[in-house]
């Protein structure tokens, strides 16, 4: 997958109303993952659509671990 490829969409509700309804994404890094696998992505903090953040080649890797 090519630099800013879209690679899916993270949905998350809150109960809240208004502001305190709002939900806001990110992604974090994950301690246990040597490979810092969170950093060939990039997520929009506002719709949670998830982008690569660097070239994706399956034959080199072909699992990715991130949190959000």
């Amino acid at each position: 997958m090519p630099l800013g490829f879209f690679v899916t969409q993270i949905k998350a509700k809150d109960g809240d109303e208004g502001v305190n309804g709002e939900v806001r994404y990110e992604l974090q890094p994950n301690p246990t993952n040597a490979n810092q696998d969170w950093e060939k992505f990039r997520i929009d903090g506002i719709t949670g659509q998830l982008f690569t953040n660097a070239e994706i080649d399956r034959e080199t890797q072909d699992t990715y671990y991130v949190s959000s």
